[in-house]
């Protein structure tokens, strides 16, 4: 669906419960990992074959960006691979971290790897939709008492 109104596209996106947070790309749990990623227009790397998300932080680096909440969480969803399994503490490479001139920067290579069909291919109507622990709640709580599909305004 295609919703040319901003707000009214934010609204539905967690409504549906797609995209729940209101502000952040990152959608998550940290001890669970990422539930989902919202790419903008200003990715310039976005093809078919996946595409590379710099993790949480800013898009203006001052500082290294930290494995904490939103990191932590892609990371959980990262491979790792087991490069010394002789080593008396096994030592583990994951995808997910790479150096800037500067700073340490988390990317994350993001492709595809489901064997199942995309939600808006026809053979995907046979699944059903699974929502985080506690979603249909806060949802309910979250509906205004009136009843009536309002959107906020943003000052």
């Amino acid at each position: 669906m295609k919703v040319k109104n901003p707000e009214i596209e934010e609204k539905l996106k967690r409504k549906s419960g797609v995209h729940r947070p209101p502000v952040s790309g990152i959608h998550e749990r940290n001890l669970e990992g990422v539930y989902s990623l919202v790419l903008g227009c200003v990715y310039e790397d976005y093809y078919d074959n996946g595409f590379t998300y710099t993790g949480s932080g800013g898009q203006y680096l001052s500082r290294d960006q930290t494995l904490t909440r939103q990191n932590i969480a892609l990371a959980r969803n990262c491979v790792m691979k087991i490069i010394n399994k002789t080593a008396p503490t096994p030592v583990t490479l994951g995808e997910g971290i790479a150096s800037s001139h500067r700073y340490k920067v988390w990317k994350y290579k993001l492709r595809r790897d489901d064997p199942n069909p995309v939600p808006w291919e026809d053979e995907a109507k046979q699944f059903s939709i699974v929502c985080p622990d506690g979603y249909l709640e806060a949802d309910r709580k979250s509906q205004p008492k009136d009843n009536k599909n309002t959107f906020p305004r943003r000052n």
